[in-house]
C-alpha cells in the first residue's frame, strides 16, 4: 500500500479493503459522494490468470463500496485488467450506471491488459447484483 499527499475536498483511505468493508459502513454510514475512484491493485504473483482474478475481486469490492455510498448520478472510476472476468464485470457495472467506458491512460504499457471503466451516471435506488 501506498501513502497518497492529501489532496482538499478528498478522502483518501489506505487499508485493505477485504478487512475493513465493515469500517468503511460505519465511518460512513450515510454519507454519499460525489465519485469513487478505485486504483487498488493487489500484488502481483507473475500469473496473468491469478492477478487478473484477484484484481477483479478487488474491482467487485470497489463497486459494492460505490453502490453502497455514491450519490444520484455519481461517477465511479476503477482499475481493472483484461481478461476472463472483465466482460462480466463491464455488463455488472452497467447496470448500475447509464454510461461505463474503457480508458487506456497513454502512460499505460502497450503490452498491458491495464486499463479503467469510467462510469457516469449512477441508477439510484438499485440493488448490488
Amino acid at each position: 500500500m501506498q501513502k497518497m499527499s492529501s489532496i482538499p475536498n478528498v478522502i483518501f483511505i489506505l487499508c485493505d479493503i477485504a478487512n475493513n468493508i465493515e469500517l468503511l459502513n460505519s465511518t460512513f454510514h450515510k454519507k454519499k459522494f460525489d465519485v469513487v475512484l478505485s486504483d487498488m491493485a493487489p500484488k502481483a504473483c507473475g500469473n496473468k490468470q491469478v492477478d487478473h482474478a484477484n484484481i477483479m475481486n478487488l474491482c467487485e469490492m470497489s463497486l459494492e463500496i460505490a453502490v453502497k455510498f455514491i450519490k444520484p448520478n455519481g461517477i465511479f472510476i476503477t482499475k481493472i485488467l483484461q481478461g476472463e472476468y472483465e466482460k462480466e464485470f463491464y455488463q455488472l457495472v452497467k447496470h448500475h450506471f447509464n454510461s461505463v467506458k474503457y480508458f487506456k491512460p497513454k502512460a499505460s504499457r502497450k503490452d498491458s491488459s491495464e486499463m479503467y471503466l469510467i462510469s457516469l451516471g449512477f441508477k439510484e435506488n438499485l440493488e448490488y447484483i
